[in-house]
């Protein structure tokens, strides 16, 4: 089922998207995102966290199968692992909040 939610543009302009929840982890902590397209983002900040393009490459060549809440896993592991789970966090927790939690 789809939802929908604000999202932040890089230029701090606000939009509306529909696409599905996920619970996923970073770290050893539960992340509550947002999938829309080929995006994934934070759900109550709108903050987009990456593009989930190169992972759904990945995931497919692995799996044979398209599957985006596995591509958004497999890219919060590149995440944790190039810049760390609590830079992530921090970074993710200095958005403002927009959508309820």
């Amino acid at each position: 089922m789809a939802r929908e939610i604000s999202i932040v543009h890089a230029d701090g302009t606000t939009a509306r998207v529909q696409g599905a929840v996920a619970i996923l982890t970073l770290g050893d902590r539960k992340l509550r995102a947002f999938i829309h397209g080929d995006t994934l983002t934070h759900y109550a900040s709108g903050r987009r966290i990456c593009d989930l393009r190169h992972y759904a490459i990945l995931n497919y060549r692995s799996n044979r199968r398209r599957d985006r809440r596995a591509d958004a896993c497999l890219a919060l592991q590149d995440l944790a692992q190039r810049i760390g789970a609590d830079k992530a966090w921090q970074v993710i927790e200095a958005a403002p909040v927009i959508n309820h939690k």
